[in-house]
């Protein structure tokens, strides 16, 4: 890569493919193959036809000549395909992703002007749904030049980019913009070393509109609106900051995420989102495009700081919030997700989203899991990219030429390490986030010095560093610790971290005093709560590591829940030691977040309560002071599909 234009990031991406998954997350990684990731083309005809300049279907949302919604659904798709099909190196979809995005690149190399080859410049110059999605298939031929080191690929983004019509930085988050093609035209600049590229970047950047909205950032007035939009868009000045060197753009984007976190972040790592952000609550919906979304943004902000706390925020979404958005078997996705999930009762409406258009007659709630999704198929299309995401930036290396283990589950790498490039492999044991222990085989071809870095997580009460059967003292920095020595065939190290139980309290909050919450449209059965102001009410969750726990109320099959099922329950914890008892059972052979057999569990103190949630006041307004005492148990969050999380509190 030429990078000696830009800042180098303290950690660096390898080559896609690198890291390989093994164990549960390559049962994970398989079940994916076997369902939606490998196969929605076949569930789709929006997937199947996308990027085609023959497709003459007009489907919902898109256009006779082929762009609109079918673009960026596709693209989605497309990006998440090549990526795990590369990972695992699926020879069925890598052909069949292959002929797809061959297409575009012949159809630029033989005159188109941008990737929606089949139009002239001005379909993306006019309209900024088009230029969004041609980011996002943007990002999927980045990710097959990685696989092919084609140098047509290459030829094509450099062709597309050094002169593409990039508008204005959004001021409002409201409406999808195609600034967001900043994120691969850097990519491509990278891969590529063009100074036309680049330059394209650099004059935006360096207007004078652009950092004004840089400095209304750093004076804690950010844009709020629809959540993917904001997702995409605040790693953008991270982007600008490795580009410019100015830390005004390092720190508008950090502010945002302070800023997220305090007012909208929900247990399970995201953002209410439904599809505008929507503060703190029980009932507060995350849209599923969310949690592929959210990753790339703190994922950006991981690479430049070298902050292990990233990788706690990355793991939290993984473990948590991208388990629920889709079925145990992978062939069914869900539009929404709620903390709190009881049938008919919480959440008792939803918000405004496109899936609500009728099929038959009858509204398809977006609170349902479905083959191919909803009638608007991008949160379908989003979500195969979570998976191969975390898998390929479970390891990078630095520029000291050592290697960060950065986000942990079983897995197999094989890079080169040291000043010589010296082939090495790490096969990294586990069954995390489920166990204590993680032990890392080390296999350079020979003899290499390099630092090898190991991510502590922030959450860990204790842990242990075990070098080749002893234990080394170590220090913290930036949440890593770092053994520099010469590495040999055969050495092992051992890294034992300790969970801690982790009690978090806090209020439910209004929705934001925003425009996008005083509409009809955007409050299709949420008005009522949306426009409530100065909304407190108490509530309580439970962490055990990076696992979210749950009460799991039982299903008769994935879209309805059992009957006469008792869930009104508040936690009644005073000591952790105390109240709460940790329950370890076997691994799975083949672990499908199955609610039977989850390997962690939490028998809890809690109490029976009086409690009759309605859609204003889904959690009592106070602490609860009587209730039959009672034990109940808890399962990792990523493991239900109905449930309660956010507790009512005990007094």
């Amino acid at each position: 890569m030429a990078c000696n234009e830009v800042k180098i990031p303290r950690l660096i991406s390898l080559p896609l493919g690198s890291i390989r998954p093994t164990g549960w997350l390559e049962d994970r990684a398989n079940l994916a193959l076997n369902g939606v990731t490998g196969h929605l083309d076949e569930y789709s005809s929006v997937h199947r036809n996308g990027w085609n300049i023959k497709n003459k279907n007009v489907e919902f949302g898109s256009k006779p000549d082929g762009t609109g919604w079918i673009l960026e659904q596709s693209a989605y798709w497309l990006d998440g395909a090549i990526r795990l099909a590369t990972i695992m190196q699926d020879s069925v979809l890598l052909k069949k992703v292959s002929i797809r995005l061959d297409e575009i690149i012949d159809g630029v190399l033989n005159g188109g002007e941008t990737f929606i080859y089949w139009k002239s410049t001005d379909i993306v110059k006019d309209n900024e749904f088009n230029s969004w999605s041609h980011s996002h298939i943007a990002r999927a031929l980045l990710a097959y030049y990685q696989l092919t080191g084609e140098n047509r690929i290459l030829q094509a983004l450099c062709k597309v980019y050094d002169s593409y019509p990039l508008s204005n930085f959004p001021s409002r988050f409201d409406k999808v913009s195609g600034f967001v093609n900043i994120d691969p035209m850097y990519q491509t600049y990278l891969f590529s070393g063009n100074k036309d590229v680049l330059v394209n970047i650099q004059n935006i950047v360096n207007s004078e509109a652009y950092k004004q909205q840089i400095r209304l950032w750093n004076n804690e007035k950010f844009p709020i609106g629809h959540a993917v939009v904001m997702y995409e868009n605040i790693r953008i000045p991270l982007i600008s900051y490795l580009i410019s060197g100015d830390e005004e753009h390092f720190t508008a984007t950090l502010g945002y995420f302070k800023m997220l976190e305090k007012e909208h972040l929900l247990p399970c790592g995201i953002a209410s989102s439904e599809e505008w952000v929507a503060g703190i609550g029980s009932t507060r919906n995350i849209e599923t495009c969310n949690v592929s979304c959210a990753p790339l943004s703190y994922q950006l902000a991981y690479e430049i700081t070298g902050e292990g706390k990233y990788g706690d925020k990355i793991e939290t979404i993984f473990f948590n919030a991208a388990p629920v958005a889709v079925s145990n078997d992978y062939k069914n996705v869900i539009y929404y997700q709620s903390l709190n999930k009881v049938q008919g009762v919480l959440p008792q409406r939803f918000p405004f989203s496109p899936s609500e258009a009728k099929e038959n007659g009858v509204v398809q709630s977006p609170y349902m899991y479905r083959p191919k999704g909803h009638k608007v198929l991008c949160c379908v299309g989003n979500v195969t990219r979570a998976l191969p995401n975390y898998i390929a930036n479970m390891w990078m290396s630095t520029p000291e030429r050592g290697l960060s283990a950065l986000l942990y589950g079983p897995n197999k790498l094989n890079t080169i390490v040291g000043k010589n490039n010296v082939p090495i492999e790490i096969d990294t044991k586990t069954n995390y986030p489920f166990s204590d222990d993680i032990l890392f085989e080390i296999n350079p071809k020979e003899s290499v010095v390099f630092p090898l870095n190991f991510r502590i997580p922030g959450w860990a009460k204790s842990y242990e560093i075990i070098l080749n059967g002893e234990i080394i003292k170590t220090e913290i920095d930036k949440g890593f610790v770092t053994i520099n020595k010469e590495w040999n065939k055969g050495d092992i190290v051992e890294l034992k971290v300790k969970k801690e139980l982790i009690i978090e309290s806090g209020v439910e909050t209004s929705y934001p005093d925003s425009l996008y919450f005083r509409s009809e449209r955007e409050n299709i059965g949420r008005k009522s709560l949306a426009s409530l102001r100065n909304i407190n009410n108490p509530y309580q969750v439970l962490f055990y590591g990076p696992l979210l726990f749950s009460y799991p109320i039982p299903e008769d099959s994935l879209n309805k829940q059992a009957e006469n099922i008792c869930w009104k329950y508040a936690l009644d914890i005073k000591d952790l030691s105390r109240d709460v008892k940790v329950i370890e059972n076997e691994m799975p052979d083949l672990w499908l977040w199955n609610a039977n057999e989850t390997p962690i569990q939490l028998e809890v103190k809690a109490k029976l309560i009086d409690w009759n949630p309605t859609e204003c006041q889904p959690l009592p307004d106070n602490k609860i002071a009587q209730g039959e005492e009672q034990k109940i148990t808890l399962i990792p969050y990523g493991c239900t599909h109905y449930r309660i999380t956010m507790f009512p509190v005990c007094r």
